[in-house]
């Protein structure tokens, strides 16, 4: 099957055979938000369907998150950080980009998944305003 966003509140799940059927599932909603307030916001419930998202600067080699701005930049890697549904916990990964990610201040080790909580701040790079990000859960 497959999930889908049909609105904030609803689910769309996508039987084998083409059947639908929705639900609101009731459980908290995980965004990822920038927090210079431009640009998209991250749906992460997206991920629990087995869909990785990938933040980098180069859409064409593999980032699912990207900014414009980001392309050619020193601080923000092709594939740079990835987020996975990881045992019931939504987790955040660095891909062993030069510039690491950095989670509340401290840089990440590559390729070591951490559990996200409610209100952690992460960027591409250290001191990048351009690429920091807030994680806000919603009942």
């Amino acid at each position: 099957f497959r999930l889908t966003m049909a609105r904030e509140e609803q689910w769309t799940m996508v039987l084998e055979g083409g059947h639908v059927a929705e639900a609101d599932i009731g459980m908290a909603k995980w965004f990822v938000t920038p927090a210079s307030g431009e640009g998209d916001i991250i749906d992460l419930r997206d991920t629990m369907a087995g869909c990785v998202i990938i933040m980098g600067q180069d859409h064409e080699f593999g980032a699912t998150y990207w900014k414009p701005k980001w392309v050619g930049s020193d601080m923000v890697a092709d594939t740079h950080t990835k987020f996975e549904y990881i045992d019931g916990k939504y987790c955040i990964e660095d891909l062993g980009s030069d510039m690491g990610t950095w989670l509340n201040g401290k840089r990440m080790g590559a390729y070591e998944p951490v559990k996200l909580k409610d209100g952690d701040r992460f960027s591409l790079g250290q001191n990048n305003p351009d690429a920091e990000f807030t994680v806000t859960v919603k009942p």
